[in-house]
């Protein structure tokens, strides 16, 4: 049912972009501004778990080894991870007023840095008095999931394995319906009641199967899906468009949709596409932009910015920290491993 991925993709193209749709809804959403990109945040989320199933199950199935599937994840993740935890932790305290400066180093900066290092960043996402006591990093609640949809691989190869399920398309069918279903629930309580704790238990891991297994799907059948990637991708606009007018039907149908569409146009693109699969910093843009457009727009009037100058730094600055922990940290580390 599988075979041999060509590397001449553009995989490494659609995370960028993925990853430029994040970096603008999040702009959006500090400055007030309201530029436009075809990619919105919740669908570059749920593309890049797409991509994370397609690529993260072969690295598995081929290896075999659990010990070794996790620590190459840890290489991969937890570098940048930890550097802009620290990072943050460690230097907006610049940003606090001097006379508050006796107060940053508190209990309050130790359990931010403990809930971002354990991954549960949502116990405590904020620093004292930065930011105005927003949260420092709101992208970083997607490594846990990321984390957990990982090890979910291990279990799922395994069940398949013991119980002996010779129909993997149906038993992949059944994950991505509960997940949908799932999702649906929570959704549903929270159009009811009206309180957040429900739409924030709809985004969690088992809300996110249903991308992450689209990813492994598509992996398990590629042949069949290069085959006919055209007829699925015109599907799959479809299943997007129908999303965007009936919102509950969407639950169901968007994550195909979207997954289908991020994985299909990476494997139709090649030659001179394929040129950003090396060095790809799309990850480190992930993590870091959220802080540095939060501090652009900290100090836009002594920096004497408007809009779209904040807009043209901030892309500098993310595009900037990206390469240098990739080729300071992140690829140094892979190498030597």
């Amino acid at each position: 049912m599988t075979t041999k991925i060509d590397t001449n993709n553009g995989m490494g193209l659609i995370r960028y972009i993925l990853a430029f749709g994040v970096v603008v809804a999040h702009f959006n959403v500090v400055t007030g501004a309201d530029y436009y990109f075809p990619v919105s945040s919740y669908h570059a989320v749920g593309g890049f778990f797409a991509l994370s199933g397609f690529l993260v199950y072969s690295s598995y199935v081929k290896s075999g080894n659990l010990k070794h599937f996790i620590r190459r994840r840890a290489l991969k993740i937890l570098p940048p991870y930890l550097t802009i935890v620290l990072s943050c932790a460690l230097f907006l305290g610049f940003t606090v007023q001097p006379h508050d400066w006796s107060h940053y180093f508190s209990s309050d900066w130790f359990k931010y840095l403990g809930a971002n290092l354990t991954f549960l960043n949502f116990l405590h996402p904020s620093l004292p008095g930065v930011f105005d006591g927003e949260a420092v990093n709101g992208s970083l609640w997607t490594i846990k999931i990321e984390w957990l949809l990982y090890l979910s691989v291990p279990i799922v190869v395994w069940s398949l394995r013991k119980f002996t399920i010779k129909n993997e398309f149906l038993f992949f069918i059944g994950l991505y319906l509960i997940s949908a279903a799932y999702r649906m629930a929570f959704l549903w309580l929270y159009d009811l009641r009206s309180q957040e704790i429900f739409n924030i238990l709809s985004r969690q891991v088992f809300g996110q199967l249903c991308y992450f297994y689209t990813g492994v799907t598509i992996f398990r059948y590629y042949s069949m899906f290069r085959r006919r990637s055209a007829l699925y991708l015109i599907i799959a606009a479809l299943m997007v468009i129908i999303s965007s007018i009936n919102g509950w039907l969407g639950i169901f149908l968007e994550p195909a949709g979207v997954s289908i569409l991020t994985i299909g146009i990476s494997m139709r693109l090649s030659g001179w596409f394929s040129s950003f699969n090396k060095n790809n910093v799309s990850y480190e843009m992930y993590l870091f932009h959220l802080p540095i457009i939060r501090l652009i727009w900290l100090y836009r009037e002594p920096l004497h910015l408007d809009t779209s100058g904040i807009f043209i730094v901030s892309i500098a600055l993310i595009t900037a920290t990206s390469f240098i922990c990739w080729f300071v940290l992140d690829k140094p580390v892979l190498k030597k491993k």
